[in-house]
């Protein structure tokens, strides 16, 4: 018999998914000044349309998309502790430089520095979730983590817009970097990468911890035991993991970027109102984020079935949520298409945890590599995505309204890529 049996499990490991999860909350303030303020920041720098689009794509998520490899190494091999607290001290850097922009290859510049700073904050945070989340938690810690992303869009959304109002751009930058600094801080002194190392954590929560895991699930720091390139380009797995998170993420990055405008143009919204009413479409990101991880994790342990919890709820939810950017497109009033699109982003929210549990699940020691690629992929979706609506508006002949079935499209394309996924294998075997 175990001598702790009556001692309670300590709660580290809820304290990590909270500390981590404020992290991804902090990143998206930074992520979410640009939309609301495109045409203040436009009028303010000579920027057209086609240049803002590139700084809100390419200006962030390419140095995002090709440093997710590299972050997610330097995690494994560095642990999370000191590469993400150096990380938050660079992205909080680059978004008060924002603010000291002069013209276009200014915000370009310092845009670009958030993206490599910001690169290994998942690939970091999927692997702490190896070692500190049980399988049975991993579909809520998804949605968490999900959920806090768009917390911290809707909140920036929301704020900028008010800001606006009596505060210039260029402060709010400011504002908006302050704090990732401060939880770069407490997240060092606090944070251990793994519950064995921390000091508040006793046996019975390493047990509540390890749960029903294999022996083969985690990433070792500073070890090298994952799958060649070779092997895992070679495993069309791996392709449709990827795949999805290109639309999936492509379809999200358009509510910080282009749906204050798309709102503006075929609503006629105001400016604060277009920050008040994307916010509010990011809430119901962060609610169905959560409701999925939920029921990504209740599905697992009424019908044990992997592929029912993972590939088939995300390509249920995607589903449905195509349908529902079609549906916007054939709304009567704004109103309803608020509902629906609302809806929409619900539904696409609730597949987010399968993702992060497909990747624990399948990548085993080649988590860092899988994930980062994974998201990697998504970033290239999410940096084409605010040019090519842009260019897609510009060939329809400013028809705004439109954008919701282009979207459409993008969010049939990622269900697809659910159907083949198998997440009984890991992508070693």
């Amino acid at each position: 018999m175990s001598t702790h049996t009556s001692q309670p499990p300590t709660n580290a490991r809820h304290i990590v998914l909270v500390v981590l999860c404020a992290a991804a909350m902090i990143a998206y303030f930074s992520r979410n000044i640009l939309g609301v303020a495109s045409d203040v920041i436009q009028q303010d720098l000579d920027l057209s349309d086609d240049q803002m689009g590139l700084v809100m794509g390419w200006g962030f998520f390419l140095s995002y998309s090709f440093m997710q490899i590299p972050g997610g190494l330097l995690g494994a091999r560095y642990g999370s502790r000191y590469v993400l607290t150096s990380l938050a001290i660079i992205w909080a850097i680059g978004t008060a430089a924002m603010g000291a922009t002069v013209g276009f290859w200014t915000l370009f510049v310092a845009y670009f520095v958030v993206g490599i700073a910001q690169a290994g904050l998942f690939p970091c945070t999927t692997i702490s979730f190896s070692h500190w989340l049980s399988p049975g938690r991993r579909g809520f810690g998804g949605g968490s983590l999900t959920s806090s992303m768009s917390v911290g869009g809707a909140v920036a959304l929301a704020l900028t817009g008010f800001l606006l109002e009596s505060v210039s751009w260029r402060w709010i930058c400011v504002i908006f970097g302050v704090p990732a600094i401060l939880w770069a801080i407490g997240f060092f002194i606090w944070f251990r990468d793994r519950p064995e190392e921390h000091a508040e954590v006793n046996e019975a929560e390493l047990e509540v911890i390890r749960g029903d895991r294999p022996h083969s699930e985690g990433v070792t720091r500073g070890a090298s035991k994952s799958a060649s390139w070779g092997t895992l380009l070679s495993k069309p797995v791996m392709w449709l993991i990827c795949g999805q998170q290109f639309f999936r993420a492509a379809g999200y990055i358009f509510i910080p970027t282009w749906f204050p405008r798309y709102l503006r143009q075929t609503w006629d919204v105001s400016t604060d109102e277009s920050g008040y009413l994307s916010s509010i479409a990011l809430w119901s990101v962060v609610v169905g984020a959560v409701v999925g991880g939920a029921a990504v994790d209740w599905i697992l342990k009424r019908t044990g079935s992997r592929w029912l919890s993972r590939p088939g709820f995300a390509l249920a939810s995607t589903s449905a949520c195509a349908i529902c950017f079609f549906l916007v497109y054939l709304s009567p009033s704004l109103t309803v298409a608020m509902v629906l699109f609302s809806a929409g982003a619900f539904c696409q929210a609730m597949a987010a945890p399968c993702t992060f549990a497909v990747n624990i699940e399948v990548g085993g020691s080649s988590l860092p590599k899988l994930y980062s690629t994974m998201n990697m992929s998504g970033n290239f979706g999410a940096a084409l995505c605010p040019f090519v609506v842009a260019r897609f508006v510009s060939w329809t002949d400013g028809a705004w309204e439109l954008v919701p079935v282009f979207f459409c499209g993008v969010y049939v394309a990622s269900a697809l890529c659910w159907i083949f996924v198998n997440p009984n294998r890991q992508i070693s075997d």
